[in-house]
């Protein structure tokens, strides 16, 4: 456990000291109010380096996850660092009725819209684990940001030390000023010489039980939340199971009410418009949005999104 924490603070340091040279700014940790992102804030704090938080609010986490992100968030204000809430131009309820249908396990506009914004120009740490999703076991320490996902470049650690070893011996040797970008140079120097978005994810290679054993070694507080769930989220995120939906319902009956009310919305608006919908009312929009997951029914993964 050691060595995986030393790792990832070696992995904070360099991506800071890049900032600070590149972007003259601070590293900025974007936080979810989750027990990674509680992790790797842990590790900045432990590393010394000077670092800014951001969170994006979803309109759809749990109360209890919102005041928790509150919390840390003061705490972090108090020792002179600057913590910031984005809140986002649209609601989820909102979003709803613009984009005209649910979101959906291969419709995630929320996650774009609401979480997963992206911090331009900035140098950012992520809570990223290859260990949450099959979908993330090409992630990498250091990495790029491309228009499209395939767009992206990868490195490892001791590629981004080399790189940015030779870049500073480079400049020194040719009196270049920091932002000067030298035919020779890697993408991802290059990608730092000109501000643009780069990403270190200093706890990729984490397992679950490293994370849980590092909260417990360090005697951390951590949201509430995992009092009932093992993990944070939106409130009735598509990416959930059936029963995790259905105690979220019990737990918090008035999100329930608010798809509702978005759904009754989105019909009225799809109706405007002439689009065909079968759904009598958000009632009846939202027990089929629920159901589907659980029976998989024949038809409702083929949704008319014009």
């Amino acid at each position: 456990m050691k060595e995986q924490e030393e790792k990832s603070i070696e992995r904070l340091r360099l991506a800071s000291e890049m900032s600070e040279k590149y972007y003259h700014k601070p590293l900025v940790l974007t936080y979810s109010g989750g027990k990674d992102s509680d992790v790797m804030l842990r590790l900045a704090q432990k590393s010394g380096i000077n670092f800014e938080i951001i969170n994006n609010h979803t309109t759809v986490d749990a109360p209890c996850t919102v005041r928790y992100i509150r919390e840390v968030f003061k705490g972090i204000e108090r020792t002179g660092r600057k913590a910031t809430i984005l809140y986002p131009k649209l609601s989820m309820w909102q979003l709803i009725v613009k984009m005209g249908t649910p979101p959906s396990r291969i419709s995630r506009y929320c996650c774009k819209e609401l979480k997963e914004k992206n911090i331009p120009n900035r140098y950012i740490a992520t809570g990223v684990r290859k260990a949450e999703s099959s979908g993330r076991k090409d992630r990498t320490e250091f990495e790029t940001r491309g228009k499209t996902k395939a767009d992206a470049k990868h490195y490892d650690t001791e590629h981004t030390k080399s790189v940015f070893a030779d870049a500073i011996k480079v400049q020194e040797e040719q009196g270049l000023k920091d932002n000067d970008v030298d035919v020779y140079d890697c993408n991802l120097i290059t990608a730092c010489k000109q501000n643009n978005d780069v990403i270190v994810n200093p706890i990729i290679d984490w397992s679950d039980s490293d994370i849980w054993d590092f909260i417990h070694d360090e005697n951390m507080t951590i949201n509430p939340i995992y009092e009932h769930f093992d993990r944070c989220g939106c409130i009735l995120c598509p990416m959930s199971g059936y029963c995790q939906k259905m105690k979220q319902i019990d737990l918090f009956p008035q999100y329930k009410q608010m798809y509702i009310n978005a759904f009754d919305k989105m019909i009225e608006k799809r109706k405007e418009k002439g689009l065909e919908t079968s759904w009598k009312n958000g009632t009846d929009c939202f027990d089929w949005w629920i159901e589907r997951y659980k029976h998989e029914v024949k038809g409702q993964l083929e949704l008319d999104l014009k």
